[in-house]
């Protein structure tokens, strides 16, 4: 209630707050509704509940440039990408578990409704759930930095974000990307990493951006003998830490 009078306030932060301030769907969609006028907006969503005349009224925020939204386990965040409409935002940041394995498409319906020019979007820990990833890329041209950890990121994807000059600017997914960070993402093949960092870095059509560096973590199929390849791809900076091998003297048995 407090909020309603802090009209100077431009930056917003409600992060791991406890008990009785922990923040639901429906707190979340009334303090935003209250401050149209942020600028950033950092939240951590412990609670899923939401009340239904809460859902209907679309939520303008003009000057909002900045958004993260964290949650906790079987918290479903849609309802606020559904409510708000942000047309300046330039970074976005999603983290948390995903509500169920199913599809998952309130972030391709934000991107196409308030088609905003993002330079910066960060995705964290939905796992395998399917957010129309690629869908949402490519209708974020002007996308810069991509970061995406525990994530499902297969061959298609990557074989996708390849340049080729053959094809007008418009055709290529993400051609103004320079920073690209992969970590915990495990279901493409190496080499066609290696074809489409090539594509980046030595063979980049004069319309895109050359990639400038690359960040791969903790990536199960990329092992050490893979990394001079990756290295040697013409991206200026290539940062690889390779995933420890599993011991096979420990098993889990599940019935």
């Amino acid at each position: 209630k407090a909020f309603s009078s802090f009209n100077r306030l431009a930056h917003l932060d409600l992060w791991q707050l406890q008990g009785e301030g922990s923040m639901s769907i429906g707190s979340c969609l009334q303090v935003l509704r209250r401050m149209p006028w942020l600028e950033s907006c950092t939240m951590d969503v412990a609670q899923g509940d939401c009340a239904i005349d809460l859902l209907g009224t679309e939520i303008v925020m003009q000057n909002l440039s900045f958004l993260f939204i964290s949650w906790d386990w079987l918290v479903d965040v849609g309802p606020i990408l559904d409510a708000v409409s942000t047309p300046v935002l330039r970074r976005l940041g999603l983290r948390g578990p995903p509500p169920s394995a199913q599809e998952w498409p309130h972030l391709s319906r934000f991107i196409r409704r308030c088609k905003p020019q993002l330079t910066q979007l960060s995705l964290k820990e939905i796992g395998f759930t399917d957010i129309h990833l690629l869908e949402c890329l490519k209708h974020l041209p002007t996308l810069t930095n991509l970061s995406i950890s525990h994530c499902s990121v297969d061959t298609t994807f990557i074989r996708t974000l390849r340049l080729d000059g053959n094809l007008p600017l418009r055709s290529n997914v993400l051609p103004y990307l320079e920073f690209l960070s992969l970590e915990a993402c495990d279901n493409f093949d190496v080499g066609d990493l290696a074809v489409m960092l090539n594509s980046r870095g030595k063979c980049v059509p004069s319309y895109a951006q050359k990639l400038r560096g690359i960040r791969l973590s903790l990536c199960r199929r990329i092992m050490e003998a893979r990394r001079v390849e990756l290295e040697n791809s013409g991206v200026e900076n290539v940062i690889i830490k390779v995933a420890k091998p599993t011991s096979r003297t420990s098993h889990t048995h599940y019935d």
